[in-house]
């Protein structure tokens, strides 16, 4: 992505390896990122959930000023 001031989705999913209980650090196990298909366009107002098998979904809204907004969304299993 270039260096505008275009917002972008980042996403972390962090394994907690026992922490706190543990002396092991957490970890970042994966990361995404949902940007715009365009520099004219924007992503924002994220919302995720993850089911109990893992399952991953983000909703968020993207539009420009030749696209009304609209609500999309990126599911990873």
């Amino acid at each position: 992505m270039d260096d505008t001031d275009q917002c972008q989705i980042q996403w972390y999913e962090i394994k907690l390896n026992g922490w706190p209980v543990s002396d092991s650090d957490p970890t970042l196990e994966q990361h995404g990122v949902i940007e715009p298909p365009d520099s004219a366009t924007s992503v924002f107002h994220p919302a995720m959930h993850v089911d109990d098998e893992g399952n991953m979904a983000i909703a968020f809204n993207q539009s420009s000023s030749s696209q009304h907004p609209a609500i999309y969304r990126r599911i990873r299993k």
